[in-house]
């Protein structure tokens, strides 16, 4: 059965109409809501199955009426909003589902676009929000929160993390893994296994320099054969594969870090192991430099944490070294204490307790002291001048003591004296050493010439304790009998 309505009178002023269905126009042609003189409502579930053109206000009064106000039931439901003030910038807006997913795009004046929000949901896996947009951002600076201390956002994937702070103060921040520094970009499009250029974002390679990429538990090392071409994105020839693992495949947005040719270096800040897998164990800085252009001649030039695996370490070592394993080199731990060396020589160490050994030569310009020792002829010890005129000395200035003052040699102990004035012995009571001495002449001790019955040396005693013929105590010189 169909009914026709023809009414005169205002929309405000029409009454009510109950029936089951109502048909408005043709079977099967579209509906032209005028609401320009009120605005129509629509009170409970109504289902529509043609096209429905409506104006602002029917729009906004149906929205008003629910949560459930407007419904659009289809194999591939459609709900549009589409400008018409005839301005430059008339553009659709379209919400539809299709395939478990809720799209959200937008078109411009000549109907084209993308979408640029997709909802998906294939079933019963969590729902994944796709932007298709340049830039997502916040309202105002410096005002929106993305998640909270607690309410975590589970992990972060990005090719780029560019922010001001990092951590703020009283909040614990980890990095695991390995932290280079060093030149850095990113590929700008999918590097496939096959392929023998990249694209990166900033033109700081040079043909001969190695890079690397690590993603994923993935590694490869590739030769740049190529200077940049293009304005950006940079593109650049390659060699694959120099590490021998075999060619990946690498995504956009990853990074690509540059160790440059020979003689450029970089810094390894790793937890685990180094850039060159197996050779190093962490948690280790290592400031590297490479020596030649394979890809793993790169060698240490300082390292601070474990030094396992640099040089000459092979096991976990804590400490510090500086300078070129096979050249000369200082190293600091525990363990071994300090050292100097050169290659797999040690040639100075120094232990725990202080002890020092040196396996060369000495050469000293200014002062060789022990801590007791303040000056040549203060304190006791040894003291060891080569500033101007060389002089020594060793021992205790006032008493027992071996000095050179740059003219005399003294040598004083506790009973033998050498010295500029000769050679003074001084025996202990009841010492046999002066009884080979007679006097040969019959003149007091001072005076008496003395006869050694060891030889025809002759003596002079300076001074003497003596008793009948033989001194007890004297100061005596050699000279011919």
């Amino acid at each position: 059965m169909l009914m026709a309505l023809l009414l005169a009178a205002p929309a405000w002023a029409q009454p009510s109409v109950d029936a089951l269905r109502i048909y408005l126009g043709a079977p099967g042609s579209s509906v032209t809501l005028d609401t320009s003189a009120g605005a129509a409502r629509v009170n409970g579930d109504a289902t529509i199955t043609g096209d429905v053109s409506a104006t602002d206000a029917i729009v906004s009064t149906l929205l008003a009426t629910g949560t459930n106000a407007i419904r659009v039931e289809a194999a591939l439901p459609v709900f549009r909003l589409t400008e018409t003030d005839a301005s430059a910038d008339n553009g659709q807006w379209n919400f539809f589902a299709n395939n478990e997913q809720l799209t959200f795009s937008a078109r411009g004046d000549a109907g084209g676009g993308t979408s640029w929000l997709t909802v998906d949901r294939t079933g019963t896996t969590p729902d994944v929000l796709t932007f298709d947009v340049a830039d997502i951002l916040p309202a105002t600076n410096y005002m929106i929160d993305l998640g909270s201390l607690s309410r975590k956002y589970l992990t972060l994937h990005a090719a780029e993390l560019w922010v001001e702070t990092l951590v703020a103060h009283d909040t614990m921040a980890t990095i695991g893994g390995r932290v280079l520094v060093g030149p850095t970009t990113t590929l700008t499009s999918d590097l496939a296994s096959g392929a023998t250029s990249i694209g990166v974002e900033h033109n700081q390679i040079a043909s001969g320099d190695r890079i690397v990429l690590q993603s994923d538990g993935k590694l490869e090392w590739l030769a740049v054969t190529s200077a940049a071409s293009g304005s950006g994105p940079y593109t650049y020839s390659v060699t694959r594969n120099l590490d021998g693992t075999g060619a990946n495949d690498w995504y956009a947005g990853d990074a690509v870090f540059n160790t440059g040719t020979t003689g450029d270096g970089y810094i390894d800040l790793y937890s685990v192991n180094g850039l060159i897998p197996g050779s190093t164990a962490g948690p280790t800085i290592v400031g590297n430099v490479r020596t030649g252009t394979t890809y793993n001649q790169i060698d240490p030039r300082w390292a601070i944490g474990n030094l396992n695996g640099l040089y000459g370490y092979g096991a976990d070592t804590y400490g510090a070294a500086f300078g070129a394993a096979s050249g000369a080199w200082a190293k600091i731990d525990a363990t071994n204490g300090v050292r100097l060396g050169h290659n797999t020589t040690t040639n100075v160490s120094i232990d725990a307790s202080g002890n020092a050994a040196f396996g060369g030569s000495i050469v000293a310009g200014g002062v060789l002291r022990s801590s007791g020792a303040s000056a040549l002829g203060t304190g006791t010890g040894y003291w060891l001048d080569a500033t101007s005129t060389p002089v020594f000395r060793v021992g205790n200035p006032s008493g027992n003591r071996i000095t050179w003052d740059g003219t005399d040699l003294t040598l004083v102990s506790e009973r033998l004296t050498i010295d500029a004035d000769g050679i003074r012995l001084t025996p202990e009571t009841g010492a046999t050493f002066l009884s080979d001495l007679t006097r040969r002449t019959a003149s007091t001790c001072p005076t008496a010439r003395w006869a050694s019955s060891r030889g025809s040396m002759g003596w002079a005693v300076i001074s003497c304790s003596n008793r009948a013929s033989r001194p007890t105590r004297a100061r005596v010189r050699a000279r011919p009998a």
